[in-house]
């Protein structure tokens, strides 16, 4: 029997859901799945037990409707994949970006209607072609309680005149949670 996530028609966010993985049982203490609808992943924590061939975990309230494809990282790093799953609920929009230009120093908005920013985020510029990871953090990060804004200020170290994008990443810069959003950086 393959790996298959039930409810096989999908659910809604705040619903339950089991990944069943009876033929190898690679459902060990640690597991995480993850939810991927490109560019975002969505980490959700899964309840286990030996002989580790099902595991449940919920759907966040904040997930926004569609089809995303779902894998399992183990805890020794490796993932195996289970399939499609559709969450039953609205689509919710992509993130953007307020001011879309500025001066070293200005203040800048990004806005996630799907609420992934969480507190000790960083906002980090890069130059197209570059690695965002090797990017400038922006200054003065404030998070929303809600996850939904954060605003900083654009470094004072970045080129002037050129065009950068801005990636919100986790402190630890693990994979960001979005990135690519066009900001033009003006010569003060």
């Amino acid at each position: 029997m393959p790996v298959k996530i039930v409810p096989a028609d999908g659910a809604e966010p705040g619903e339950p859901f089991t990944i069943l993985d009876t033929d190898q049982g690679r459902l060990g203490d640690g597991s995480v799945a993850l939810f991927t609808k490109s560019p975002a992943v969505v980490d959700i924590g899964l309840r286990t037990h030996a002989p580790y061939k099902t595991a449940q975990g919920r759907l966040p309230t904040t997930l926004g409707g569609g089809t995303y494809e779902v894998s399992v990282r183990r805890s020794d790093g490796s993932t195996f994949a289970v399939g499609s799953f559709n969450v039953l609920a609205p689509e919710l929009g992509e993130p953007t970006i307020q001011p879309v230009s500025g001066i070293p120093g200005s203040t800048f908005t990004i806005t996630d209607p799907q609420a992934r920013i969480q507190q000790g985020d960083l906002a980090i510029l890069y130059q197209e072609g570059t690695d965002p990871a090797m990017g400038t953090p922006a200054s003065g990060i404030e998070v929303s309680a809600d996850g939904k804004t954060i605003r900083a200020n654009v470094p004072a170290t970045v080129l002037e005149g050129y065009q950068h994008f801005v990636s919100v990443r986790p402190s630890s810069m693990d994979a960001p949670r979005f990135g690519d959003l066009a900001f033009f950086v003006l010569a003060g």
